[in-house]
């Protein structure tokens, strides 16, 4: 009787450390997509305030004008996904 109960607590134990090493994962992921997230908010903003024009091109694409070394350079940002416009 008494390993009957045994089993069966070792079953449960064992389904929580399954779910507790699934949310680990899941958070491990999710602090990955917030980095990369923050890398490229951060990159956008630093190439949108060295711009020198911006132009909504529709409600899901901004295109700006930046002067690199010898040149200017026109680049167009797409936003792919959502519902939420742009400008």
């Amino acid at each position: 009787m008494s390993i009957v109960i045994i089993t069966i607590i070792g079953v449960i134990a064992g389904m929580g450390f399954v779910e507790m090493a699934k949310a680990y994962v899941l958070s491990k992921k999710n602090a990955t997509v917030a980095q990369q997230g923050q890398i490229t908010a951060a990159r956008l903003k630093k190439e949108l305030s060295a711009s020198s024009s911006i132009t909504c091109g529709g409600s899901n694409m901004i295109t700006y004008t930046i002067k690199r070394d010898v040149s200017e350079d026109t680049t167009t940002i797409y936003w792919s996904g959502g519902n939420n416009p742009l400008c």
